[in-house]
């Protein structure tokens, strides 16, 4: 009989301390879960660097940075692959970013999605494990401007950044709201098009007609192509193809669901040839959903949140607060405890995760092991924003949440002892 192949799939890893050392046994409980898969793999929304790089004027977010060596934390915790396209690898400008990807790849761990140019960062990333040979292809719809990469020519240099799969908004309007914006482009002086027209561009922002008014996203056709092109491409020289989402884009703006392109944009990577969608970003659980055979997780969640760990912060943080040249990183941490809606004291869905545990037997899905995961609350505590395996009512919580997101997309998620199982 064949053996099963078993993957670990965590969120988004922001480590900012060690975990090694005195470690709490609820996580070495999912620590020994990670070391059982033939591959875990973890979206790394930290950089890691000495500050080689200048801060960006406009961060991801905050600017995340950890000291190089947290990347041994990772690899003694059983992770051998990481996703690296998302909001933060702009945090410290260029040279922050290639002194992160250094680092990384001194670490040894297999990495994809942020590149040296356009082609790097769009390129599958492989290695050898027990499974077989694995591919991982890792793209973002939500990053910074400038952060995308550029390609390379003969005579120019390509620009480092990450595998970009970029959305552009769209508002939907009806016969009455175009003429409305027909109108308002001919006040402002911009050239409008007949009446006949299917849509026009107001002030940068593009109107379309429609009968449905709303408000929809839509992804760039160049950068499907080629990254659905690098995933194929993976299929034909590899046994496992692991495709890594970092979204934060919600549909209508709840944060909860995702947007109707991201959804079909998975299912396409599955058609091209991927065996796991993993998606990640908005730092909350979404529902799983299953197409041709093959898991779609459209958000895990947080795996990691120890921003409280982070050790110094640029001035613009410092100034965005109201805080003088005088004021310290313990006082950013207190303004934001006591200021910030979304933090894991404040809003308890970014404290709740699961470690999903894809297993395949003859090339086929047999099951989905889902462990439920909170991450410590308390922001006195050492261990504030590490993560521990659910129990009791936290974890029927959690696997109840996600039973709840996943059937809105088809998938049942039955509880069973402690944790979720999808068969």
């Amino acid at each position: 009989m064949e053996r099963e192949v078993r993957f670990a799939f965590a969120g988004d890893l922001l480590i900012s301390q060690s975990f090694s050392d005195g470690t709490p046994p609820e996580l070495l409980r999912l620590v020994e879960l990670i070391r059982s898969a033939d591959l875990a793999v973890g979206n790394l929304e930290m950089l890691f660097h000495d500050f080689e790089g200048f801060p960006a004027a406009a961060s991801g977010g905050t600017h995340l940075r950890g000291e190089p060596a947290l990347l041994e934390e990772l690899k003694w915790a059983g992770f051998r692959s990481v996703s690296l396209a998302n909001n933060h690898v702009g945090d410290y400008g260029t040279g922050g970013m290639l002194a992160h990807l250094a680092n990384v790849e001194a670490s040894g761990l297999m990495h994809a999605g942020l590149g040296r140019h356009l082609d790097m960062a769009r390129a599958p990333a492989f290695m050898d494990s027990a499974a077989g040979r694995v591919a991982l292809i890792s793209c973002t719809a939500t990053f910074p401007s400038g952060t995308d990469a550029g390609r390379k020519r003969a005579d120019v240099h390509g620009r480092p950044g990450v595998n970009p799969l970029r959305l552009t908004t769209v508002y939907r309007v009806d016969d009455a709201g175009m003429a409305a914006a027909r109108t308002l482009q001919k006040q402002l002086g911009e050239k409008a098009p007949g009446p006949e027209a299917a849509q026009l561009i107001l002030a940068g922002r593009r109107f379309q007609r429609s009968a449905v008014p709303g408000v929809a996203k839509e992804i760039d056709e160049r950068d499907r192509a080629e990254i659905l092109a690098s995933i194929r491409a993976a299929r034909g020289a590899a046994d496992w193809v692991i495709f890594s989402l970092h979204a934060h884009q919600g549909e209508g703006g709840d944060r909860n669901t995702p947007t109707t392109c991201l959804r079909e944009f998975s299912r396409a990577a599955v058609e091209a040839g991927a065996d796991v969608v993993v998606g990640h970003g908005p730092h909350v659980l979404r529902g799983i959903e299953i197409h041709k055979g093959r898991p779609i997780f459209h958000s895990l969640g947080n795996f990691f949140f120890q921003v409280e760990g982070v050790d110094r912060f640029p001035s613009e943080v410092y100034e965005g607060l109201g805080l003088g040249p005088e004021s310290t990183p313990e006082d950013v941490r207190a303004l934001w405890r006591r200021t910030r809606s979304s933090r894991l004291s404040a809003d308890p869905r970014w404290s709740e995760s699961v470690l999903a545990m894809p297993i395949f037997r003859a090339g086929s899905l047999e099951r989905i092991e889902l462990f439920p995961v909170t991450l410590e609350r308390a922001e006195d505590s050492a261990w504030c924003g590490a993560p521990r395996l659910a129990a009791g009512n936290d974890a029927i919580r959690i696997l109840q949440r996600l039973e709840e997101r996943s059937a809105a997309l088809g998938t049942t998620v039955r509880i069973q002892g402690g944790r979720g199982l999808v068969a």
